[in-house]
């Protein structure tokens, strides 16, 4: 059975390996694809909001490889975006 992702957990995921690479023009292209929904529960939409405010960041440093917490808060939004199933659990961990 494959996870499923949430729009925020895939579009952070995106913007990670782009910025991974180092790749500015491709860092640019997945800055400019983030969006919002509309119909996303609360929790989805704070993602949202907090990987727009990373993009928008992103876009106006001069150095947008240069500090790690950018790194590491696109892949908390990447990696803890997971749907959960009918029990609630998310990966084995219980969601609060």
């Amino acid at each position: 059975m494959q996870a499923q992702f949430s729009g925020s957990a895939y579009q952070a995921r995106a913007i990670l390996g782009a910025w991974q690479s180092r790749d500015k023009n491709r860092l640019d292209q997945e800055l400019e694809r983030v969006g919002t929904a509309s119909e996303a529960d609360a929790g989805e939409q704070e993602r949202l909001e907090l990987l727009a405010e990373i993009a928008g960041e992103l876009r106006t440093t001069d150095q947008p490889f240069g500090d790690e917490v950018y790194g590491s808060l696109l892949a908390h939004l990447a990696f803890t975006g997971r749907r959960a199933g009918k029990s609630g659990r998310v990966n084995g961990s219980w969601m609060n």
